[in-house]
């Protein structure tokens, strides 16, 4: 049992947590290894997500996709990801970029299966965004909590563990301060010099995307990529094969705005063979356009969509802009779109382990909201508060028992507030 009691406005974060349809403009709270942790330490927005795990994705109410929109996407055809990915990538790519949506968790999950296929490829490196730079992340073989903030997230983790048993060699490649003096400098001459030429060709200049005192925020989104661009290059081999993941928009190979992101600086790069794979915006929830693909589709596991007539033309989009305007080329080599409310759906985490039982425990004693985490007993036996959960779960409502899927070599403790619980030893 822990000495004294959370206080009450802590209890209001996990409330908060609870709550359905949370947008990600609110403050955001992420993982640590106990309630305490998981509830005092409050962090900035930007470099947080919400609590993935309990915030349900708002839910996709599908109506009739209209008679010109019917028409329009009749000339494309879904295929599986999973199935047909590998031959989609082009001959001779050495690098591929792959997003991720940091509050939909279970867009990670793509990467698990995604990452052992691109092994048996050829593919040996990857870098990930906001991992730290824990020297002894592949020696020890896992991560623990000071191996990055992401990783706090379960998924995360259960990737990272999964990546390392693979054999892939894992980079940090996140901005560090010291580099951002230098990359701010370089991103200015880089824009006054895409101005100049485009004076020189007598093209428009567009003050959105070349204006730097309209830009400030774009400015330090371009300065941290090009700095993250820089980390990369510095262990990068043309020669081997390298998977890149990221978050969001990061793999943009054009100017966005005034925003020069991560795969726009690799795309600058002739020994960079780059394919960027968007799968963060396209989840059939966020944007009206969107949506019409996803309920026009509705198919039952990630995939992607191609020309009818020629299957080399893969549908590449974004968030931002109507589908009718663009469907080849542009920002992204491809979209990953996913089934109806696939989200919303609240089963467990993917645990790094693959040997389950079902722990039904009696919780009628305890008090709630209640927070179970599990984690691997041969981390936890050596790493204690260092230790990284494989899965996250809180429980809102009272309840007399509850069924818990685990793994055989996880250990499983619960929270409720001011009182530690052993599930499983």
């Amino acid at each position: 049992m822990y000495p004294g009691k959370i206080p009450k406005y802590l209890l209001f974060v996990i409330a908060y947590m609870l709550a359905s349809n949370v947008s990600a403009q609110h403050d955001s709270y992420i993982y640590r290894t106990d309630i305490e942790a998981l509830l005092e330490q409050r962090y900035d927005h930007e470099h947080t997500f919400l609590n993935a795990r309990n915030t349900r994705m708002p839910i996709l109410e599908c109506r009739d996709v209209s008679i010109a929109d019917s028409i329009e996407l009749s000339k494309f055809r879904a295929v599986s990801f999973h199935d047909h990915i590998i031959e989609t990538i082009p001959e001779g790519t050495n690098t591929l970029i792959i997003s991720e949506h940091h509050i939909a968790y279970r867009s990670r999950n793509l990467h698990m299966d995604f990452t052992k296929q691109l092994k048996a490829e050829g593919f040996t490196n990857v870098y990930i965004e906001a991992l730290a730079y824990d020297k002894d992340l592949s020696s020890r073989g896992y991560p623990i909590d000071k191996s990055g903030y992401y990783l706090h997230e379960p998924t995360m983790a259960n990737l990272v563990r999964g990546l390392l048993d693979e054999g892939f060699n894992i980079y940090p490649y996140e901005e560090l301060n010291f580099q951002k003096k230098a990359s701010k400098g370089y991103v200015v001459k880089h824009i006054k010099q895409e101005i100049k030429e485009k004076e020189l060709k007598n093209e428009r200049i567009n003050a959105a995307q070349y204006d730097l005192e309209l830009m400030p925020a774009y400015l330090l989104m371009s300065t941290r990529d090009f700095s993250q661009y820089k980390n990369i290059m510095q262990t990068f081999d043309p020669n081997e094969k390298s998977i890149i993941l990221c978050g969001l928009g990061h793999g943009i190979k054009k100017p966005y705005g005034g925003w020069r992101p991560l795969g726009y600086w690799l795309s600058q790069n002739p020994k960079v063979k780059l394919y960027s794979i968007e799968n963060s915006s396209a989840i059939g929830q966020e944007e009206p356009e969107l949506n019409k693909i996803t309920c026009y589709f509705d198919q039952s596991s990630p995939y992607f969509i191609v020309d009818t007539q020629n299957q080399d033309q893969i549908y590449s989009e974004n968030r931002y802009e109507p589908y009718e305007s663009k469907h080849v080329g542009g920002l992204f080599d491809m979209n990953v779109f996913y089934p109806i409310n696939y989200f919303d759906l609240q089963d467990d985490y993917s645990s790094y382990s693959t040997s389950y039982q079902d722990l039904i425990v009696d919780v009628s004693d305890y008090g709630f909201p209640l927070v179970i985490v599990k984690y691997n007993r041969s981390e936890y036996e050596v790493e204690k508060e260092q230790a990284l959960p494989t899965g996250v779960e809180v429980v809102g409502q009272p309840t007399t028992s509850k069924k818990i899927k685990i793994a055989e070599d996880e250990v499983v403790f619960a929270w409720d507030g001011d009182r530690k619980y052993t599930l499983k030893d």
